[in-house]
């Protein structure tokens, strides 16, 4: 995918329905679909709520963010064994304040490419305003995936992928 030119239209209204929230994980995630595999993904909300707000169909854009009347698939895998290059990773996370409630959040990141056993990815923080390229072994992705800038006591979860 090469690196992220996150001053481009990908990660700008109104292609990117998230370009108020430059850095935060769903304006990066929006911005490299878009970017990397010429799709406008249709997401809405917080990021752990991904693999429930998604719309199925996704419309296929040229270089400059215009639909062209073609459009894709969007799959939802809630498998964690099964990345794919070009796909998103959702995580939801939260954290408890020991008398039952819970606030909940979570994060997307996008998966560069799979190769020998590993999960090549990259994601942004808003606390970090940049892009992080990593890559961990499948399963450490999905089992062990710590959000690397949660909060002090949050609890995460994997929650799926969305394949375009």
């Amino acid at each position: 995918g090469g690196t992220p030119n996150t001053d481009s239209l990908w990660y700008r209204k109104p292609f990117n329905n998230f370009g108020d929230y430059r850095w935060q994980c769903t304006w990066y995630c929006k911005g490299r679909v878009g970017e990397v595999l010429r799709i406008n993904l249709n997401v809405t909300g917080n990021a752990g709520d991904w693999t429930g707000t998604y719309s199925s169909t996704a419309n296929r854009v040229d270089a400059n963010g215009n639909a062209t009347g073609q459009t894709v698939t969007v799959h939802k895998e809630t498998s964690g064994s099964n990345p794919r290059s070009g796909s998103v990773a959702v995580f939801k996370f939260w954290v408890s304040d020991g008398l039952g409630n819970a606030d909940y959040f979570g994060h997307v990141l996008y998966v560069e490419r799979v190769a020998n056993g590993r999960v090549y990815y990259s994601d942004s923080y808003k606390r970090r305003e940049s892009v992080v390229f990593a890559d961990m072994t499948i399963g450490e992705f999905y089992t062990q995936y710590d959000g690397r800038d949660l909060p002090a006591g949050a609890n995460s979860a994997f929650k799926g992928y969305l394949y375009v």
